[in-house]
């Protein structure tokens, strides 16, 4: 119950995340060129992982089947001209098929180094975590990072395989062919775990008949998956990201319910089979009166159940999201910041924090007003989104105010980081605006440092950029 249940909430939380959307982002507004581009296309060849449940898969039939499949049918509707299926039989065959164009986009990948050599990759549309999957008999683990150092199992070809060691880089990597034999692996010991998405997992796990094993812990952070284009068509990238954005939140709930949620109630139903049997089992004598019994306690658990449910929906919410950016908000990134000064005080690891103030965001608000000046926020949170390294946390502080922590990150390196949100600001055209800048600074802990001594020092650095005329570092 408790994976079907993780499953229910993520998802939930990536729906709320969309709910901002806007109730007509259905219509494609596509520019002359890419209108240009799809005309001469005519048809757009597809890959897919074919083994890759319940994402996706190859039926035996030939057909793309899963949640990408009816994204992607969605997709083939908005843009009015074919997607085919270009058919493989593994992960690396479809890597492969992409890299040599024989196929134009891939449905659902991570973005590695590698894979930019020939790909583009759009806003990630799937957003559930990594997840790691270990013998029922380990302890209980909250913080999974601390495991680390040890194997784990990872299917070829895939994006952890590249992107785990850079934040993790004692860890080491057993890579298989398929979740059968890293599952396999850590059954004999020969791997810790084994690592893939979380609703893969869960989905492996229930489907496939597999004992001794359970989801042990997850990997925030190194998840998400957009549509992967080729990069020698650049038009298809901005098409695809338009296609992303016109996702709603209906889309969002229809889909993943439909591939997702009903396994909560599978969940439950198997539950209750099973106090029934045992009910049967132990006092078959008085079957009938704790048969009554069991219906009655149903109907108060579920509900009880349901209310649990969206109370944590909007605990989770409140507890890690700003509404206006998608960014950390300032709980969030309290705990991160007190882990981070535990992780210094215990093991001498540096790290840092940058914050940055939007420079004339009063005259933003004053001459557009604030619908616009809410848009300008959500730009300065793209760009430090996509400028910060994958192991960093970007927050909103409040108000005009962002922050980065930057884990395992010594003064000097601090400074480039620093140094290149900075720089990225001040190149960044705005929608409205144009230009626009920020005023950074920057703070590595001392011996008692505590939150607030942390950020003190960052928060004086910042005004002393101020002074010094802005749109630098201090």
């Amino acid at each position: 119950m408790e994976v079907s249940r993780r499953i229910f909430v993520t998802f939930l939380i990536s729906f709320f995340l969309f709910s901002g959307a806007n109730a007509e982002t259905h219509v494609l507004l596509l520019s002359d060129q890419e209108k240009t581009y799809l005309e001469r296309k005519k048809q757009l060849k597809l890959c897919i992982d074919p083994n890759w449940m319940p994402y996706e898969k190859i039926s035996e039939r030939g057909r793309h089947f899963g949640i990408t499949a009816d994204y992607f049918d969605l997709f083939q509707e908005r843009l009015g001209i074919p997607i085919v299926l270009y058919p493989t039989t593994t992960w690396n065959e479809t890597l492969e098929a992409v890299r040599t164009r024989k196929c134009d986009l891939i449905s659902a990948a991570k973005r590695t180094k590698q894979r930019e050599v020939y790909l583009n990759f759009t806003t990630p549309y799937l957003n559930f975590p990594l997840a790691v999957a270990v013998n029922s008999s380990a302890e209980p683990n909250p913080d999974f990072t601390r495991e680390m150092h040890k194997t784990f199992a990872i299917p070829k070809g895939y994006a952890a395989i590249e992107n785990l060691p850079n934040a993790f880089p004692k860890i080491q990597i057993a890579e298989v062919k398929n979740r059968a034999e890293g599952f396999d692996k850590v059954k004999n010991g020969e791997a810790y775990g084994f690592i893939d998405s979380w609703p893969v997992i869960a989905y492996a796990l229930k489907t496939d008949g597999v004992t001794g094993l359970k989801i042990g812990g997850e990997l925030p952070g190194y998840g998400g998956l957009g549509a992967a284009t080729r990069n020698d068509e650049p038009e298809l990238l901005s098409i695809f990201e338009k296609l992303t954005n016109s996702l709603s939140p209906e889309d969002f709930e229809r889909i993943n319910k439909k591939w997702l949620a009903v396994d909560v109630k599978t969940e439950l139903d198997y539950q209750l089979l099973g106090l029934i049997i045992a009910a049967v089992i132990c006092l078959i004598a008085i079957f009938s009166y704790l048969y009554w019994r069991l219906n009655a306690a149903k109907e108060k658990t579920q509900e009880a159940l349901e209310n649990l449910k969206k109370a944590q929906i909007k605990l989770e919410l409140m507890a890690t999201t700003d509404k206006l950016t998608g960014l950390y908000n300032r709980t969030k990134i309290d705990e991160l910041l007190q882990n981070e000064l535990n992780r210094t005080e215990r093991y001498n690891h540096d790290f840092g924090v940058v914050m940055i103030d939007v420079d004339f965001f009063k005259e933003v608000n004053d001459h557009y007003g604030h619908h616009v000046g809410d848009e300008v926020l959500k730009e300065y949170a793209d760009i430090l989104s996509n400028e910060i390294r994958r192991t960093d946390y970007a927050g909103r502080w409040g108000g005009d105010e962002f922050i980065v922590i930057c884990p395992e990150t010594d003064i000097e390196g601090l400074k480039l980081i620093a140094s290149k949100l900075c720089d990225a600001i001040a190149n960044h055209e705005f929608v409205v605006i144009g230009d626009g800048t920020a005023s950074l600074g920057i703070s590595t802990p001392q011996d008692g440092d505590t939150i607030t001594t942390l950020l003190n020092r960052a928060d004086k650095a910042l005004y002393q950029a101020k002074n010094d005329g802005r749109n630098t570092v201090r």
